[in-house]
């Protein structure tokens, strides 16, 4: 129930921000909708440019991280069977 909620009011703030920019759109477009669609494409790439750059920044610390835990996680394993406790 919530999730529907969620999502029927993401749908009317999609809606609401669609009118917004036809409302705003330049006066010597040739129509409200090449202004909408100049604004959803510059949003998109927006928001794919700082995915691109959000990810190249973590992307190096995740790996180094996971890489960390491989080795404990191996190490240890490596311990318990040399030692004979492995349980």
């Amino acid at each position: 129930m919530k999730r529907k909620i969620a999502v029927m009011l993401g749908m009317a703030l999609l809606v609401c921000a669609v009118f917004a920019v036809s409302a705003f759109a330049t006066e010597g477009s040739s129509s409200a909708l090449e202004g909408v669609t100049q604004g959803v494409t510059s949003g998109f790439q927006d928001v794919v440019t700082q995915g691109t750059s959000m990810l190249t920044t973590m992307l190096p610390i995740a790996l180094g991280l996971i890489g960390a835990v491989a080795v404990v996680t191996l190490g240890i394993r490596l311990y318990k069977k040399l030692s004979g406790k492995a349980g």
